[in-house]
């Protein structure tokens, strides 16, 4: 996850958060739909690094509000449940 940072933050604040947003979670979403579809053991290993790349900037994002720390942890939970084993 700190290796993701020092891709991310850079970005973001050259270009915005909104964009750097919208692009990781496009990223994720292909590495889910990269998950459903793949064949053999190393194709879900490299799928599973490629979602959770492009989910890393939209955690902290949560924590600046109170009612984020709710959401974060649902959103917690539900990305556990997806990208579990």
């Amino acid at each position: 996850m700190g290796l993701a940072n020092l891709v991310w933050m850079p970005l973001a604040l050259c270009f915005g958060k909104r964009p750097v947003v919208l692009v990781s979670m496009a990223m994720f979403v292909a590495g889910i739909i990269w998950t459903v579809v793949a064949k053999d053991y190393n194709s879900l290993m490299g799928a599973r690094v490629f979602a959770s790349f492009g989910i890393l900037p939209t955690i902290p994002e949560f924590f600046l509000h109170p009612i984020g720390w709710v959401y974060a942890n649902i959103c917690r939970l539900w990305i556990d449940r997806v990208t579990g084993p």
